[in-house]
């Protein structure tokens, strides 16, 4: 993956308000980010722009990272249909976004599939057939402001797909 793939200006995309509203009756389930609220974003914020990086803001990672038996309902719970998913990208958003000449996503959720194993599928098979870059579980979004300059710098492992990197915000 090239460096200058996964640097850009940060576009943070507030999120949070999808918490709460996946019905229990649906889960495991997690709330979808949608074209829709992208637009939305978009109206109040300006247009994404090529290269542009764009950061899903849920609070997700810093709330419920946690030391276990605390810790299960990050992962664990969610994936086991006790609780909502994490607010998480469908493919239908992140084409619209590879549409726009966005490159990279990112997300302070565990993954960008989010928990239905189908849904996670084809977001991932969005990603790759748009050849974009995902970053996953980052911390501290909330203290990211918009603009700021997003760099992720992958560890190189042969034959690996993802792996573990560095995120580093500079304003």
């Amino acid at each position: 993956m090239p460096l200058a793939q996964t640097c850009g200006r940060a576009r943070v995309i507030d999120v949070r308000p999808l918490l709460g509203t996946t019905d229990r009756k649906d889960w495991p389930a997690s709330p979808e980010i949608t074209p829709a609220l992208i637009r939305r974003y978009e109206k109040d914020h300006g247009e994404l722009k090529a290269g542009d990086i764009v950061v899903f803001r849920s609070g997700w990672s810093d709330r419920y990272v946690k030391a276990f038996p605390q810790g299960d309902a990050c992962m664990a719970d969610p994936l086991r249909g006790r609780s909502e998913g994490w607010p998480a990208p469908g493919p239908e958003a992140v084409l619209y976004l590879a549409g726009k000449g966005i490159r990279c996503v990112a997300t302070d959720g565990p993954t960008l599939g989010g928990v239905e194993p189908k849904r996670a599928l084809w977001t991932y098979w969005a990603l790759g057939g748009k050849d974009m870059a995902g970053v996953e579980y980052l911390t501290n979004v909330g203290n990211l402001p918009e603009g700021a300059w997003f760099l992720f710098a992958a560890g190189k492992i042969r034959g690996c797909h993802g792996g573990p990197g560095r995120a580093i915000a500079l304003y």
